[in-house]
């Protein structure tokens, strides 16, 4: 986990990433 690129891309992609697996938790 810590060999991730500190690029804006990845930390974009992480955020969308958290809220996708966020949504089912929320709509149950």
């Amino acid at each position: 986990m810590s060999r991730l690129p500190s690029s804006p891309e990845v930390r974009r992609v992480l955020s969308v990433f958290s809220n996708f697996c966020r949504l089912p938790c929320i709509a149950k």
